[in-house]
């Protein structure tokens, strides 16, 4: 409470630049009415560079996020020292990465990373077959965050590459289906399939998960009709294609 007329300002040393602030004035006459005046906030101090995501890559094994790395605004840096009293140098406190299934979707937390140098993470846990959004968000040491722009992964939805059988052929003892090999990078595995015509269902005589095995051999077989045969190949995420029979 001020009682001379001319005091117009006031200055706290407790105080918050990262909220709202909120300051009204009220006057007493010497008959003990009173009034208050329009209120005013402070400034908000501005938020720290978002750092955009610039890459989402997988393998068999693992989803690997990038992103940029943070670059402190030394301008802010001294503005926010001056309004706070600090003596900051470096104002990058954590990345937190964040995910979610659709671009507009709600994020969650990965990761929290307290290394600015550390600008990439893996995940094992995932499925190309769907979107995996992700996002950075980048906290400065006085709790001011900002988030920049996310990622998805490409979608895996192409089938394996066919393969189709080349060659039967038997002798006394076994019947011998020979087929190409695939070429998919994500290979799991061939599937025999007999049918006893061309175009009738088909049963599946044996799943094989090495890659360079293309050809198989059966012992029960009838040579006097037709016996068709036809390779499934399915890749490591469930997808699958058909080849070409033969008999």
């Amino acid at each position: 409470t001020y009682t001379e007329r001319s005091t117009t300002s006031h200055a706290i040393t407790e105080f918050d630049p990262t909220i709202e602030n909120w300051f009204w004035v009220q006057v007493t006459d010497t008959l003990g009415l009173s009034s208050i005046g329009w209120g005013m906030s402070n400034e908000l101090d501005s938020e720290p560079a978002p750092v955009n995501v610039t890459d989402v890559t997988y393998d068999l094994e693992s989803i690997t996020i990038t992103w940029e790395e943070y670059s402190p605004n030394m301008g802010r840096i001294a503005g926010m020292n001056l309004s706070t009293g600090s003596t900051v140098v470096n104002d990058f406190s954590s990345y937190e990465l964040l995910q979610s299934d659709s671009e507009n979707g709600t994020y969650t937390s990965v990761i929290v990373i307290t290394d600015q140098s550390i600008i990439s993470h893996s995940i094992t846990e995932f499925d190309p077959l769907v979107e995996n959004w992700f996002k950075v968000k980048v906290t400065d040491v006085w709790g001011l965050t900002s988030t920049g722009n996310g990622m998805t992964n490409y979608l895996e939805t192409e089938p394996p590459g066919s393969v189709d059988v080349h060659e039967v052929y038997y002798d006394i003892d076994s019947m011998t289906v020979r087929w190409d090999q695939s070429n998919a990078w994500d290979f799991a595995s061939y599937e025999l399939l007999y049918s006893g015509s061309e175009d009738g269902e088909y049963m599946s005589i044996v799943v094989i998960d090495g890659i360079y095995t293309t050809s198989y051999s059966i012992t029960e077989f009838d040579p006097n009709i037709n016996n068709w045969f036809k390779i499934k190949v399915t890749d490591y995420w469930g997808l699958s294609t058909i080849g070409n029979p033969l008999s």
